[in-house]
């Protein structure tokens, strides 16, 4: 059975928490919105303004793809290729990046829970053992080897959005987040070199397709160039497998018996780099460098036995 469908959705003037109290570039303190307007000193401070703001975005293509196998099991993939947009995730509790409002068209950009492509496959199977099946029908090896089901999920996802931050203290404009000058059209991207601990020992993207703003532009106080959400994270693949059996007690009493494995074949799923201020890279410096490198992964197989009994 195949089935593909179109799923979108529109959200107009969503609740977003807007500051009501930003400053330009270079503008300082005293250069909030409220000092500005009913004089200095009036609001040093951040003021956020939850109010219907500017909307979201997302459109996708699901395709999914399932099937009954010979033995009684069934099979499915499943597929999503979709882009979510918008200025600011989970609108009335995170603030703009660029919060002055000559600025804030640059906050609409991919999401940061945008995950572009999702491949899902999972199976449920009967192993080939026992009554109805193809072998062992019948005796000893029936009732050992038989009623025995095989379950799997493999997970093959992209990864996140991130933002290349820069100097505040360059950039003198509170309520804004910094952002790095991007030198390139498509930032290089080395992907994750593990040292076969779980740990990364190379900047996850490249550290010459940015640069700070204090570097390239020194005394002038600026936003970089980069866009909000402007380099993508490392993904994860996943496989999640089990082993299960229900023993028959009585006519309303079972046993269910299950052993499952997960991330079967340890593979790491790291997280986004920590560090991605670019003002931290000095590319003179022979001392290790922290921007781009991932520090933190979750690569834990783990095995589960368990037991229950139904009625």
């Amino acid at each position: 059975m195949a089935n593909i469908a179109y799923v979108g959705s529109h959200a107009v003037r969503q609740q977003s928490s807007v500051n009501i109290n930003a400053a330009p570039a270079g503008g300082g303190n005293a250069g909030r919105l409220l000092n500005t307007i009913y004089g200095p000193g009036t609001n040093n401070t951040d003021i956020n303004s939850n109010q219907p703001f500017r909307g979201s975005v997302y459109n996708a293509l699901q395709a999914q793809l399932t099937r009954q196998t010979a033995n009684h099991g069934s099979t499915g993939l499943i597929y999503t290729y979709s882009a979510a947009l918008d200025i600011s995730d989970n609108s009335t509790f995170s603030g703009l990046i660029f919060a002055y409002p000559s600025y804030w068209d640059r906050n609409w950009a991919r999401a940061g829970y945008d995950r572009p492509n999702n491949f899902q496959w999972w199976t449920i199977e009967p192993l080939p053992f026992g009554k109805d099946q193809p072998f062992f029908k019948s005796g000893i090896a029936s009732k050992v080897l038989g009623g025995w089901q095989i379950q799997t999920i493999l997970s093959w996802v992209s990864g996140t959005p991130m933002n290349i931050t820069s100097s505040g203290q360059f950039l003198n404009a509170p309520g804004n987040t910094a952002q790095a000058d991007q030198l390139v059209a498509h930032p290089k991207i080395h992907g994750v070199h593990s040292n076969g601990l779980g740990q990364a020992t190379v900047a996850y993207v490249d550290p010459s397709s940015f640069a700070d703003p204090a570097r390239i532009s020194p005394g002038v106080a600026r936003e970089g160039t980069a866009g909000r959400n402007s380099v993508r994270g490392p993904g994860f693949f996943d496989l999640d497998t089990g082993l299960k059996r229900s023993f028959s007690i009585t006519e309303r009493v079972a046993f269910e018996l299950q052993a499952e494995s997960f991330d079967l074949t340890n593979t790491p799923q790291f997280a986004n780099p920590s560090n991605l201020n670019i003002s931290t890279f000095n590319p003179a410096s022979p001392a290790p460098q922290t921007f781009g490198v991932v520090t933190t992964s979750n690569a834990a197989r783990t095995l589960r036995l368990s037991g229950r009994v139904t009625f």
